[in-house]
């Protein structure tokens, strides 16, 4: 009579219990390694910075330009011409002269903020399409970077040079020309710089091979 007794094929020593754990377990193949680039967090950082400038500009655009407007109009209007201070009125001359440069330049800033806020939302999604977004964006900022502070200075020179002619002065000679000259060029280059930060930052960025590379190989369409 044949034995169908199960023997193990290994020896089993006095006192082992056998258990599952003397089988050997059939190899596991390891999974597909995710690639770098899905697994970067730079998409969501940057994308919440840029919503929020651009959110931000977009508002700074709003008041900007709704402010020159006002100035505008309160120039000319009754009320102002009851203070009779020659200053506030030089100043106030002088705003009513670049009122349409300023409307213009926060126009420009609140388009290229809307840009900027529609390029973070597309950054978020990782869309192939944000790149170009960028583009349009660091393009329309330059343009407004430099033109706010051209008419930043040119305004704030006229201003200062009306408000000291009203005081009786021929605008306070050579030496106060130079410094006002000077003072204005100054505030104009800071306020340049500033608004290219952003732009200059995310052009040198998005130029970077590693994240072209990113971009067209694990974003969607």
């Amino acid at each position: 009579m044949e034995d169908y007794t199960r023997k193990p094929d290994y020896e089993v020593n006095e006192g082992q219990v056998e258990t599952a754990e003397h089988f050997e377990a059939p190899p596991v193949m390891p999974g597909e390694m995710p690639n770098s680039w899905e697994q970067s967090t730079w998409p969501k950082v940057l994308g919440i910075v840029c919503i929020v400038f651009g959110s931000l500009g977009m508002l700074g655009g709003l008041f900007g330009a709704f402010g020159a407007l006002m100035m505008g109009v309160l120039s000319g209007s009754e009320m102002m011409s009851e203070v009779g201070d020659q200053d506030m009125d030089a100043m106030m001359l002088a705003m009513k002269h670049w009122m349409p440069a300023m409307v213009a330049t926060n126009v420009l800033r609140l388009i290229a903020a809307g840009v900027l806020l529609a390029s973070g939302i597309m950054m978020l999604s990782k869309r192939r399409g944000c790149p170009t977004w960028v583009m349009w964006y660091v393009g329309l900022q330059s343009v407004f970077a430099v033109s706010s502070g051209v008419v930043s200075a040119l305004m704030q020179r006229e201003i200062m040079a009306a408000m000291l002619a009203s005081n009786g002065g021929p605008g306070g000679g050579p030496a106060m020309g130079g410094f006002m000259g000077a003072f204005s060029g100054i505030a104009g280059l800071i306020t340049v710089v500033w608004y290219l930060a952003l732009p200059v930052f995310l052009l040198i960025w998005f130029r970077r091979p590693v994240i072209k590379e990113e971009i067209a190989n694990g974003w969607g369409g």
